[in-house]
């Protein structure tokens, strides 16, 4: 999928976050001069097309009584679609990134408790037994303004 000019200005918009508005949509719309109803259209596509893989909030877990720790794991790559499927899956997953290297892929992962979140590790491990994974529990909260700007070369 070539990405339109529509397209790079949806995902620039999208990285500054939804106006807390009864319809962002809208909002967006009007923004960019784009029809209000090729707004999910075009986000529905980005997403099949692997351009963005989620839209929302993201909130605070620590806050909310969540313990929120980052995984690294070493995935064997017959195995990389699987788990990265399975990993995807878990509500709590809201990153997962693969890499070079023998952890090969990371993610973070958000539960109610510790014990939620040794339950679905052990259940990985479990389901890929050839699979290592390394837990590494936030200490420290970090939070990073990441903007990639779409509508330059």
């Amino acid at each position: 999928m070539q990405l339109s000019e529509n397209d790079r200005k949806l995902i620039d918009r999208l990285q500054q976050g939804l106006p807390l508005e009864p319809d962002p949509y809208g909002i967006i719309a009007k923004e960019l001069a784009i029809p209000r109803s090729e707004i999910p259209a075009r986000i529905n596509e980005l997403q099949k097309a692997g351009y963005l893989r989620r839209v929302g909030g993201v909130f605070d877990a620590s806050k909310m009584g969540f313990r929120s720790l980052l995984v690294g794991a070493s995935v064997p790559e017959i195995d990389l679609p699987e788990f990265i499927d399975i990993v995807n899956g878990h509500p709590g997953v809201t990153h997962n990134y693969l890499r070079q290297g023998r952890l090969n892929l990371w993610f973070t992962l958000a539960t109610a408790s510790p014990e939620k979140a040794e339950t679905f590790l052990e259940g990985l491990a479990q389901c890929f037994p050839s699979i290592v994974l390394h837990q590494f529990p936030r200490l420290t909260n970090y939070k990073l303004k990441v903007f990639f700007p779409m509508e330059e070369d």
